[in-house]
């Protein structure tokens, strides 16, 4: 299974010297939750996870996984606290955390609101030939939304189920049109509950095909327990991509991101914005006889205050933009 990606940064010089990063997808397992936990579980998973966050102490918890691993069900709790991610378990009888690979920054979830047996249900009614080691992962995002997707073979080879992310309990689409006002419009209003206050540093859509033909977000740097600075960012797939379907609503945040001139990006609303005028970029590309496969990637961004622009790249490095109209 291809992974969500992880942007790779390159300089590029925009015009008056103005560094801004370019946004290009390599896959980075161990930083996804799609595996499977290391705990064994009991018999009445509500009764490990009322153990689990009892042990926890802290009345919430930043993620959730519920699986059947060898006909077992076993559950498992994320925390990011001040010494960093952890993730929780029963083994053995006994409740013991881990060091996590994986990123939380979204907001703690209440323990009481987490409803492990109706998750335990989802995962007994997926198990079965056509999905093994059946899983269900819920999240939060910087924005305080709630996510949650199901993956089936965690044990060996993780397979996204495609259709199952949900939203706060909303199922949202796996790939975007960005060509059409309906995708920008449909990306728009995830964004408003995935990034806090909908705010975004640059909103990338990558046609580097056949691996990368998707959209990136970043949004703005935020501190993670323990006092980190990281940029949050989330990835889907474009219409377009050859791939197989991916999970399109995996937050993470990245340490080491630094968005070409932090201090000069300003921070932007999608939902703000045209969709239809956005969408159009593409033909305004193309109309600068630039055959569509050519295109590398277009970034959108606001520079030192200014309108937002659509920075385009082609395949051959040649590189102009577009300023977008305001709303």
């Amino acid at each position: 299974m291809a992974v969500p990606h992880q942007p790779l940064r390159h300089a590029r010089t925009w015009p008056a010297g103005r560094n801004v990063s370019a946004v290009v997808a390599v896959a980075l397992l161990i930083l996804l939750p799609s595996g499977c936990s290391l705990g064994q579980g009991g018999a009445d998973p509500a009764a490990d996870f009322e153990e689990i966050t009892a042990a926890i102490g802290t009345g919430g918890v930043n993620g959730v996984d519920v699986e059947i691993i060898n006909d077992q069900l076993r559950v498992s709790v994320s925390t990011h606290g001040a010494d960093g991610p952890q993730a929780w378990s029963i083994s053995d009888g006994e409740v013991s955390a881990t060091p996590s690979y994986e990123q939380y920054p979204g907001p703690e979830i209440p323990a009481s609101d987490v409803e492990i047996a109706a998750f335990a249900a989802e995962v007994e009614a997926m198990n079965g030939n056509d999905c093994v080691e059946p899983k269900i992962s819920l999240r939060t995002t910087p924005g305080g939304g709630r996510v949650s997707w199901q993956i089936c073979g965690c044990m060996a080879d993780p397979q996204y189920v495609p259709g199952s992310a949900r939203l706060d309990g909303e199922p949202v689409a796996d790939r975007y049109d960005t060509t059409q006002a309906g995708g920008i419009a449909a990306l728009a209003a995830v964004y408003e509950k995935v990034f806090a206050g909908g705010q975004l540093l640059a909103f990338t859509q990558n046609s580097a095909a056949p691996r990368f033909v998707n959209v990136v977000a970043y949004g703005p740097a935020m501190e993670l327990p323990g006092g980190a600075t990281c940029y949050p960012w989330l990835t889907a797939d474009r219409v377009e991509s050859p791939g197989a379907i991916e999970n399109p609503l995996v937050v993470l945040c990245d340490e080491n991101y630094r968005p070409g001139t932090v201090g000069s990006m300003t921070p932007f609303t999608l939902s703000n914005q045209d969709p239809a005028v956005l969408a159009g970029v593409w033909g305004q590309a193309t109309a600068a006889d630039i055959p569509a496969e050519s295109v590398q990637y277009i970034e959108f961004a606001m520079i030192d205050g200014g309108p937002l622009t659509a920075s385009v790249m082609t395949t051959s490095y040649r590189q102009f933009e577009i300023p977008i109209e305001g709303p």
